[in-house]
């Protein structure tokens, strides 16, 4: 089975074993293989479709679940870790101004995407990542090595505005992991 995401056959997703199969997805401009011309953004969620003048110098924060940070003291004031190891996923947040905005009348709190994100992660060299990542993304440089991680993740928020006269439309949207390795 191959799934295809982003209607770019030039690049595909690496995954772990027994996961499943090659996705197509696009790359950094900057790396192997490259987007084309007239892609915006490295970003692909996968209810979008590619970007055309609407994720152009977006912003992508990441950050982790708030059940993944439970620590607590012990009688000897030592601090330790309480935390369900099943809560240690990722949230993330992309904003962006540009001149469209992207298709959000379906896109609804609690639809499942894949993203496959446009700002790097970083491990250290022969560390696996924990997550999958896109394929030809990933480089090496002073011992780390540097990729665009792919998340399964669930939308929790949508939003949009824009200036009439300017033609700017903003954009947010900020989405959870549902399905950590």
């Amino acid at each position: 089975m191959s799934l295809l995401l982003s209607g770019r056959p030039h690049a595909a997703i690496r995954l772990r074993p027994g996961i499943g199969e090659m996705v197509n997805l696009p790359v950094n401009p900057n790396w192997p293989e490259s987007p084309p011309h007239y892609a915006d953004s490295n970003l692909t969620i996968s209810a979008f479709g590619l970007l055309f003048y609407q994720g152009r110098d977006l912003t992508q924060s990441y950050g982790l679940l708030e059940a993944a940070s439970d620590q607590d003291r012990d009688v000897n004031y030592g601090l330790v870790d309480c935390s369900n190891p099943a809560a240690r996923q990722y949230t993330t947040k992309i904003t962006c101004t540009d001149r469209r905005p992207p298709p959000f009348g379906n896109i609804y709190p609690g639809l499942k995407v894949v993203v496959s994100c446009a700002v790097p992660w970083c491990v250290t060299e022969g560390v696996t990542p924990d997550r999958e990542y896109v394929c030809g993304s990933e480089f090496f440089e002073n011992g780390f090595m540097f990729f665009l991680p792919l998340l399964y993740m669930m939308v929790r928020t949508v939003s949009w505005q824009g200036k009439e006269w300017r033609a700017d439309i903003g954009w947010s949207i900020s989405l959870e992991e549902y399905a950590a390795p």
